[in-house]
This record gives structure tokens, sequence and C-alpha cells, in this order.
């Protein structure tokens, strides 16, 4: 444990020289294809299965905010984590990493370098915790941004500190000048201890009534019945975080909100499990929501592109083909793009993925 630990350490602080020093000429690498003012926002959610969404079909009505809005939305149906733990799924989501090769986490930047490159004002607002510069991840992907917050000092289990405090933070971001402008909004999502993560106004789901039979089927003791509605007021409560941004962006002539979960949960209905882990276990723990808002204007000037990523959203895609989407729907390209893993693109390929083969 010891030497993973300072492996780990000493990765962070080998990426750490890596990003500070990283060529001046980054800027000459990325390609703007559209300079047109707009504001992009990327939504990292955390611990998000989709099968307890009841935009995605589950029986209890975890997401009416998110259902309401669907009509505006694009949905993509069938979308897993290539990891399912939040350290190594930043990596690959940010990066042009993938599950398979993960070369390209050392040679290339990061999602906030090539959009700050690119001429973006970047901002990056976090509900994860954070107590050193870079004692998560997240603060090392944050860093290269030119304004950061981290309202959560606390640890994930000594307090609550939800993802609604984000919100006015969003709005001063997407006033803050004008231009354009790449904002990640990191949320806490239904990361456990699930109770902690949402308002008591949001404590909905108390009993057994609409809870899945296979769960049921378990007998489960009084402490995971619990936990699990604990589990689902979370996912209502996160409902409400992410349709509020969708609907501050929908106020903007120019904008896209892109969500997406870090991986999933499992809680028990198709296995003995509960919780997740980045390996081999039930495919809940990878099955994740991927949502985006595109504003009409920037529907128009995507233009085929975006004929096409209606088209794919009933395709499966693994998480770490995001960065070549990414890209494309905020108007830039770097060298290490492929074209084919984009939903912008009439030829996107789906690729096999991890997902796929685990039991459900």
């Amino acid at each position: 444990m010891f030497s993973a630990g300072y492996q780990a350490f000493e990765e962070k602080g080998l990426m750490k020289e890596m990003y500070d020093t990283f060529p001046p000429s980054l800027a000459n690498n990325v390609s703007v294809l559209d300079n047109k003012p707009a504001i992009h926002i990327l939504i990292i959610g955390e611990s998000l299965t989709r099968r307890h969404m009841s935009l995605y079909g589950y029986a209890r009505n975890t997401t009416p905010e998110l259902s309401q809005l669907a009509p505006t939305l694009d949905i993509a149906s069938d979308a897993c984590s290539s990891r399912a733990t939040t350290t190594p799924q930043l990596k690959e989501l940010l990066t042009f990493a993938t599950r398979e090769d993960s070369s390209a986490f050392h040679k290339g930047p990061h999602l906030v370098q090539i959009a700050q490159a690119g001429g973006f004002r970047t901002s990056w607002l976090s509900n994860q915790q954070v107590v050193g510069t870079y004692d998560r991840w997240a603060a090392v992907f944050a860093r290269p941004a030119e304004a950061r917050s981290f309202v959560n000092l606390r640890g994930s289990g000594d307090g609550v500190s939800v993802d609604g405090r984000l919100l006015p933070l969003l709005k001063q971001a997407i006033g803050d000048g004008t231009g354009r402008k790449f904002i990640v909004l990191h949320l806490l999502g239904s990361h456990h201890a699930y109770d902690l993560r949402y308002p008591m106004s949001y404590r909905r789901f108390t009993d057994r009534n609409g809870m899945p039979p296979s769960f049921l089927a378990k007998n489960p003791n009084p402490w995971r019945i619990d936990s699990f509605n604990s589990y689902d007021n979370s996912v209502l409560y996160n409902d409400h975080v992410v349709a509020e941004v969708f609907r501050e962006a929908s106020k903007l002539e120019r904008s896209t909100v892109t969500y997406i979960s870090d991986h999933g949960e499992a809680l028990m209905e198709t296995s003995g499990f509960w919780g997740h882990f980045d390996g081999p276990g039930p495919r809940q723990m990878y099955e994740i929501p991927l949502i985006f808002y595109i504003s009409p204007d920037i529907r128009r000037d995507l233009g085929s592109s975006y004929t096409a990523l209606k088209a794919n959203l009933g395709k499966p895609i693994q998480s770490d083909q995001m960065m070549n989407t990414l890209l494309g729907l905020y108007g830039l390209s770097y060298p290490l793009v492929r074209p084919e893993q984009s939903l912008l693109n009439v030829a996107f390929r789906p690729k096999t993925r991890f997902c796929d083969q685990l039991a459900p």
C-alpha cells in the first residue's frame, strides 16, 4: 500500500511539473475552428448510475426536472465509463489516454489546457474535497484554469457540502467578461455517504415503494434500505442541480452543456456488491448518463455535425472517447484527435468497451 501511495504521489508530482512547463508552442498545435463567442460547460458528475434515473426508465421518479427538459436535450442512451473510480476516470476523460493505451496521458495536454490555448477563459468550479494544492488529481487538472474554486474543504464523509453551492459561482463565471468561456463543474453528486449529498427537503424516498424487486429479494437489512433510499434522494437532488445548469445555459445565445458522470454505482440489484471499484464487477458501476444541451444557434453552426450527433446518440460510447467529441463541440482540434471517435462524425465508430464484458 505504501508503494502504491508513493507511486501516485510521485506521478502527480511529475504531472505537475509537466503541466507547469508545457511548451508555449501548445497554442500553435491547437486549431481554432470556430472563434465566435460561446460558453461551454462540462459537468462531471459523481457515482451516478443511469439505472437510478427515471430519465432512463427507472421506476422511481428521481429525475423529474431533467425529464421535463428532455425535449431540449440530446441524450445518449448507452454510455459507459472507462473506469469505475474517479482518479483513473479523470485521466481518461480529460486527456487523450484510453483504457487500452495510457501513453497519450504523458504525451499530450489535457482539456483545460487545450481550451485555454484555443482562446477560452477557463474556470474550474468544484465541490469535490481538496485540502492542498495537489492532493487530488482534480486539483492538478484544475491548475491551468484562470479561475478555480473548491468549495468543499471537508472530507467526503465529514459533513454536508451540497452541489447547489456551485450554482452562484457558475453564474459569476458566466458573467465574468465576454468572449469564449469554458467552465468545468465537478460535482460530489451521489458519492457515499449518500445522505450527505442533499438538503433535507429532498428526502423524498423513505420506504420500500418503487424499490427494484431484485434488490428486495435479497432481504436487505434496514440499514441497506435506508442507504438505498438515500442514494435515490441524492439522485433527485442531483437532478435539480444539473437541470438548473441546463436552464441557465438556455438563457444564453451561444452555449453548450455536457453532463457525464465519472462512473456509476452498484446497489445490490444484480449481485451482492454495493459501491464501486475499478475492475470487473457489476456492469452498473460503469453505466452512466451522458446528456448534451446545445443552443439553437450552435446547432445551426454545427450543421451536418449536429445531424451526426443526433444519429449517434443511440450507439454505444465509452467515456475515454469523449475528448474527440468535446473538442469538436467547442470548435477546437488537436493533432491527437481521432475524428472517427467523435459523436459529431457521421463515421463515428463504437469501440469494444470494458462494460460490455461484464455481467448485468
